[in-house]
């Protein structure tokens, strides 16, 4: 098979063969991921995010892979602001310091691998505010992510 780029008056034909082009495909997604997949087994292999640990089959993980985000915020941003909003995301703590806050007071801070924002997620309310003390990196799975993994028991497995 061939591809063919015309412009005007010129014409260039390109020729690849199927497997070649899966191949190169499927390097140029994996090297958009990396990052995403490298932070998906950190967390794993940390066993310390028990949201992580419910996964159980291969389609899940990989679904995992390709859809979650990675999300960067900086130091005095708020990762989840104490009080009711709409969350339709929870987030895994990947790296830097993050202060909880509750009422304007500051806690404790958050341990890494911890699950952000599952609370918040369930009733729609979080309990405190979440600020980054410095650059923080943070692993996004978002509400269509979660309900395609855990489906009706997505409440059960933050609740457990």
């Amino acid at each position: 098979s061939a591809s063919v780029c015309a412009s005007c008056s010129r014409a260039t034909a390109y020729a690849m063969e199927g497997m070649t082009v899966r191949e190169m495909m499927q390097q140029q997604y994996e090297q958009r991921r990396q990052q995403v997949m490298q932070s998906v087994d950190d967390v794993l292999n940390s066993e310390k995010c028990d949201v992580f640990t419910c996964l159980s089959n291969g389609y899940q993980l990989q679904s995992l892979y390709d859809q979650a985000e990675m999300r960067v915020f900086e130091e005095n941003e708020t990762l989840i602001a104490e009080g009711p909003g709409k969350y339709d995301e929870v987030m895994v703590h990947l790296s830097g310091r993050v202060s909880k806050q509750a009422r304007g007071v500051e806690l404790d801070e958050l341990e890494q691998y911890a699950l952000i924002g599952d609370r918040a997620f369930l009733f729609q309310e979080a309990p405190l505010s979440l600020v980054a003390c410095e650059r923080t990196e943070v692993l996004v799975l978002k509400r269509a992510l979660l309900d395609m993994l855990f489906g009706e028991d997505l409440p059960k497995v933050f609740m457990p």
